[in-house]
This record gives structure tokens, C-alpha cells and sequence, in this order.
């Protein structure tokens, strides 16, 4: 398995805490195929007309139509045009991810999830009220990535996501009370796990202590292995998964 390249974004965080609204779509084409060696990042740091049904394991509010060739699906309105910005990609033979910029209907941001095949879009997902921070993908055995959010103030988040066919399959998101949370391999199998900064919030966010917390993917479940020890200053990022007790 060939290492993982760092993809990173740095944004400004929102002021305060958000709400989370998701949308997606995806326009199945021909058959989907394996990319090459892997993709992630170290610590920190078309339109077209579309039909909705079940999307590649049944999830609700996907869009999918099957098709001879590609064809171009419709970005999501929180990404007018498919021309939002782009704040971090990877590219797998002919597949390509990309994590993007977008603008909510009431006005704040968004976050889009695209994934294309052979220069055409074929899935969108947004949700609105997140920044985009950074994505790391692998597909050392299928492609999967770890796409993380800023939420709020000082919070974040991050989602697994898994290629299937010519759709992305959105998996567990988990959440960390600092705006340090980025997918990494830690076990060396070749899927993107995750590693978030908690703090105990105690007695508040500015003097808390905190702790890294890991958490293993199968390419869809995110399953919490423990934490390190809470401190007062974060201690060097994890490499491999922790196991000591969280302090929630």
C-alpha cells in the first residue's frame, strides 16, 4: 500500500453553533473501478435532469438512474452551477472526489461533497451550516474517505464515505469539541480512520483540558477504540489507535 498524500484547507471558522441540513444525489453510470495507491492527510491541519429513488444501499435522498455512459448529474442548489469552490481533492484513475465550498439557502456556508467519473459529476451530497476542513481518501482495497467539517465555534466533524459503483455511501459521523478532527489510516489496512481533539469543557473551553481520540473504519461504521490521557496541552497526534478512557 502506497502512503497517504496529505489534502488539507485551511477556513475560517463560523462563530457559533449550527444545524445541520444534508441533501445528496448520484447518477449511476457503467461499472465502477478500483483507483490507484492511497490518498489522505496527516494531522494538523453538469447539470442534468435527475430522477429520485433508493441510492446504492437504499438510502433516502439519493438520486441514481442507470445508463449506458455517464451522464452529467445536476449539482445541488447549495452549489449553483457546479462552479462552487473547491477545497480539497483526490484523484483515483478516473475517479475523482472533491470536497467543495458551498452557500446555504439562508445564507451561511455548506459543505459539498462531489464525486466524478471520467470528468463527469455522478454524485452530490451538501450539507448545510458545515465548513469544509480537509479529505483524506485511500483506495489501497476500495476507495474510502474521511471528509471533516467545521461546526460552530470551536467544534468539527468528520464522515466516513465509501465508493460504490458511481455513488458515494455516506457512513457514520462522529464529532469532536475542537476544530482538530481528519481521517488517517492508523491501522494500515488501507481505510481512512479518524483522530479528534475532545475537551472536557472543564470548567470551560479556553482552560479544559484536552484529549485525542481514534475511532476505526470498516468504510462505513466509525467504532471509538478510547482516548489518550486528558491534558492540558494536546499531546503529539495519534499514529495508531488509543485505548485509554474518555472523559466523555
Amino acid at each position: 500500500m502506497r502512503p497517504l498524500v496529505p489534502v488539507l484547507v485551511a477556513v475560517t471558522l463560523l462563530a457559533s453553533c449550527t444545524t445541520t441540513v444534508a441533501g445528496s444525489g448520484s447518477r449511476a453510470g457503467g461499472p465502477g473501478a478500483t483507483g490507484p495507491a492511497s490518498s489522505g492527510f496527516p494531522a494538523p491541519t453538469p447539470t442534468g435532469a435527475s430522477s429520485t429513488s433508493p441510492g446504492p444501499t437504499g438510502s433516502p435522498g439519493s438520486t441514481s438512474a442507470p445508463a449506458a455512459t455517464d451522464v452529467p448529474l445536476a449539482p445541488p442548489a447549495q452549489c449553483s452551477g457546479g462552479t462552487c469552490p473547491t477545497a480539497a481533492s483526490v484523484q483515483f484513475q478516473d475517479y475523482q472526489v472533491l470536497l467543495r465550498t458551498g452557500r446555504a439557502a439562508s445564507g451561511g456556508p455548506a459543505s459539498v461533497i462531489e464525486l466524478r467519473h471520467g470528468g463527469v459529476a455522478v454524485f452530490w451530497h451538501a450539507t448545510d451550516d458545515e465548513v469544509p476542513a480537509s479529505l483524506a481518501c485511500s483506495s489501497a482495497r476500495e476507495l474510502t474517505c474521511v471528509a471533516a467539517d467545521y461546526v460552530g465555534a470551536h467544534g468539527s466533524n468528520a464522515t466516513a464515505w465509501r465508493r460504490v459503483a458511481n455513488a458515494l455511501v455516506q457512513g457514520d459521523t462522529v464529532t469532536a469539541d475542537s476544530p482538530q478532527v481528519f481521517g488517517r489510516d492508523l491501522t494500515g489496512d488501507g481505510i481512512v480512520d479518524v483522530v479528534g481533539l475532545q475537551n472536557d469543557l472543564t470548567p470551560d473551553y479556553a482552560t479544559g483540558h484536552v484529549q485525542w481520540q481514534t475511532w476505526i473504519s470498516d468504510g462505513t461504521r466509525l467504532r471509538s477504540t478510547g482516548c489518550t490521557a486528558l491534558a492540558a496541552t494536546p499531546p503529539p497526534n495519534p499514529s495508531a489507535p488509543v485505548t485509554g478512557r474518555c472523559a466523555h
